[in-house]
């Protein structure tokens, strides 16, 4: 049975070793789905390459900024506009999930 927990791909990463071997280890290991926490310039082929291991995308990255979010009024629009292209573009890819920050600590 598999666990319907996801995992981080980028904070287990190793860096010597390809996305594919680790998808691979990540989907042997029975995990369901890896989170993204940016969209890099390689998205789409984590996207693929999670797909060819089983692997769902749980979520990624809403908006830019996660210490600096909502709770700053100035950053409104700005969240606004890149968690509106984020969900078109979870929309497309078949993403379930955006993380966002309000950051409710005030910073002096």
């Amino acid at each position: 049975m598999r666990i319907k927990q996801s995992v981080c791909y980028a904070l287990f990463r190793p860096p010597d070793m390809a996305l594919d071997r680790l998808f691979g280890t990540i989907a042997d290991t029975g995990l369901a789905a890896i989170e993204l926490w940016g969209r890099q310039d390689d998205f789409e082929q984590v996207v693929q390459l999670a797909k060819q291991h089983g692997l769902a995308v749980a979520s990624m990255i809403g908006h830019a900024s996660l210490s600096d979010g909502l709770n700053k009024r100035s950053n409104h629009d700005r969240i606004e506009a890149e968690l509106r292209e984020s969900i078109e573009v979870a929309a497309h890819y078949g993403i379930p999930g955006l993380m966002y920050s309000a950051n409710t600590h005030r910073r002096p």
